[in-house]
């Protein structure tokens, strides 16, 4: 029988898992992956699994570097409107 701190511990690991699966989007990510192969039903599902996390990957690449010249431009342009006035 688990000792009432193991539980506590347990529950605290269990809502870390939990927050960071949230903060990942981890459930949607993969119920995307399974319908996308379930679309597809590939000859080699781990291949396809490979592709579309790479896919993923260089997606998410690409959005952290526009949103960072993105938000390079912001701040020129606030420097500017502060030169400005």
């Amino acid at each position: 029988m688990a000792s009432p701190k193991g539980q506590e511990g347990d529950a605290e690991a269990l809502r870390q898992c939990e927050v960071y699966v949230e903060k990942h989007n981890i459930q949607k990510i993969l119920k995307d992956c399974v319908v996308q192969l379930c679309i597809s039903k590939p000859d080699n599902p781990y291949k396809f699994f490979r592709e579309f996390f790479e896919k993923l990957e260089k997606v998410i690449t690409l959005r952290t570097v526009m949103f960072q010249i993105h938000r390079e431009k912001l701040k020129c342009c606030s420097l500017f409107l502060i030169c400005q006035t």
